[in-house]
């Protein structure tokens, strides 16, 4: 379940709860009325104790324990609304500091705690990305099937002022967003890749190599680049991070940068055959910090401390070897690959 549907259950099942307790208790009327819409109201400590939470990795956990550490002092709770995602649940919401009974605040008196929400529900979100390959994290997006719904949401923009507006929703400190028509490039190489099965052959070498296990590595151990270089794409820095809510507030002027992209992939779905099977396609998920001038030269960001590895494509072929036509397709369409070693 994503944060925002464990709120809205977390908010359902205190509501339930609250209801059969003032059955119990024999209250009926307006009475078992006001019961059942406290046992709406959720407190920071509920927030902290939800799976989408604790299931995060230490170092996320932490962060947002202390953007959370002053609303749970102040006793911050919410009773949420209904949405599809975070946002709308939010802005349908009631929040108050305090018990039963508290002055409710006003929707500008909330925004501080809203942004760190939508703040967590972001970290969340970044951290799902990056669990092992196997996992099912990569719907495409509506015009291109070999681009990620994330991938899209987060990094593609029509122009300027909207890559500035997207770096903003986001609360980055540092964003690289790229044209809309930029995608359509992205989409055809990454379709020429899926076609020939270039995705599953690093995969098969990689487990050769280094006994790789999709079920154990994390996506962003290996860092495709593109093989056209992203012509129109702009960078938006961040300013320091507010103090209550911990987003950057301001954001300088994007700044026009070109290079390769360097990415990572996941599959379509979680599927054991998909390593010979080419329909189980790849989707370009994810960026790493910077565009890369010279493809050959190995990246700097990105997939934690250790240096990265470049493959070789003759490396890559081997699993291919003896299927001529494969081979053949593969060269026409690869891009250099890079791997960072457990």
């Amino acid at each position: 379940m994503s944060f925002s549907s464990e709120i809205v259950a977390a908010s359902n099942s205190g509501l339930a709860a609250a209801q059969a307790s003032a059955l119990t208790q024999g209250l009926q009327g307006p009475a078992l009325g006001a019961a059942k819409l406290e046992g709406r109201w959720i407190g920071i400590g509920e927030l902290l104790s939800l799976p989408s939470v604790t299931g995060r990795r230490a170092e996320v956990q932490s962060k947002i324990r202390s953007l959370l550490a002053d609303y749970l002092k102040q006793g911050w709770m919410f009773d949420p609304g209904k949405g599809a995602d975070l946002a709308t649940v939010l802005k349908a919401a009631k929040y108050r500091i305090g018990g039963t009974g508290s002055a409710a605040l006003t929707n500008v008196e909330a925004e501080s705690f809203v942004n760190v929400l939508l703040l967590i529900d972001g970290l969340i979100e970044e951290e799902s990305l990056f669990s092992a390959h196997g996992a099912p994290t990569a719907p495409k997006s509506k015009d291109h099937d070999g681009i990620a719904v994330k991938f899209a949401t987060d990094h593609l923009a029509e122009d300027i002022k909207e890559a500035a507006a997207v770096s903003a929703r986001r609360g980055l400190t540092r964003s690289t967003l790229l044209q809309n028509g930029e995608a359509s490039v992205l989409a055809s190489e990454m379709n020429a890749l899926n076609k020939c099965s270039f995705f599953q052959l690093v995969e098969a070498h990689l487990e050769q190599r280094y006994g790789w296990t999709p079920q154990t590595v994390r996506v962003e151990s290996i860092c495709y680049v593109s093989r056209t270089p992203v012509k129109v794409a702009w960078e938006v820095q961040g300013s320091i991070p507010d103090a209550n809510s911990g987003k950057p507030t301001k954001f300088t002027k994007p700044t026009k940068v070109t290079g390769h992209l360097m990415y990572a992939v996941k599959p379509d779905e979680a599927d054991a055959h998909a390593a010979n099977d080419p329909q189980k396609c790849k989707r370009l998920l994810y960026h790493f910090e910077d565009l890369l001038a010279d493809p050959d030269v190995p990246p700097t960001a990105g997939g934690g401390t250790k240096a990265w590895e470049k493959l070789s494509l003759e490396s890559i072929l081997k699993p291919a070897s003896g299927k001529k036509e494969l081979v053949d397709a593969v060269r026409r369409a690869a891009v250099t690959v890079y791997y960072q070693p457990n």
